[in-house]
């Protein structure tokens, strides 16, 4: 990780995103599976191409199911003078406190800024995890499980946007160690 670790705090996908994501395995997977047993009844010609062609899709979905890894946790990590972010299947970045023009507390549902786009990512009800557009046009890498967000302005331009599930708790060290966020 990085020198002067504090406390990692650990953000899973919602229990929804696994299961969506086995649903999405299983519904090709028993298709297929009726196909090849179908297929018994073809000719020797038209069995090998349906069973072909639900083999191919039987693979793609598991390797789309596998790299997509709806298992993976995403993690926030504060240490003295920086935070490390890190959604293994979008980003994963390190933020120093020079690199912070600006830090403050958030409501999305609330603030004159809205996420507007996901440009690479998930985002499944309150869980968002990548990259993202805003609706002042500013590019935007989030890791977040609520609505009160700590929102750090980059001086490159960038937003990043986090809320563990522990949010105080992450506020009471980031503030300690990073940056003081502005209320």
């Amino acid at each position: 990780m990085f020198a002067g670790l504090l406390e990692t705090y650990l953000i899973g996908r919602p229990g929804d995103a696994s299961e969506l994501a086995a649903g999405i395995f299983l519904s090709v997977l028993i298709p297929g599976l009726v196909l090849a047993a179908l297929s018994l009844k073809l000719g020797r010609e038209r069995r090998a191409k349906l069973l072909a062609g639900a083999l191919v899709l039987l693979v793609s979905s598991g390797v789309v199911f596998f790299v997509s890894d709806p298992f993976e946790q995403n993690s926030i990590s504060v240490g003295n003078g920086s935070v490390l972010v890190s959604a293994p299947s979008y980003f994963s970045l390190n933020v120093t406190s020079t690199q912070i023009a600006r830090a403050f507390v958030a409501n999305l549902s609330s603030w004159n800024v809205s996420v507007t786009t996901r440009t690479a990512g998930t985002a499944l009800g309150s869980f968002r995890s990548g990259y993202f557009r805003l609706s002042n046009g500013a590019s935007a890498d989030l890791l977040s499980t609520g609505n009160t967000n700590l929102v750090l302005v980059l001086k490159s331009g960038v937003y990043v946007i986090l809320s563990p599930e522990n949010f105080q708790s992450f506020l009471s060290v980031f503030d300690q160690n990073v940056v003081n966020a502005q209320a």
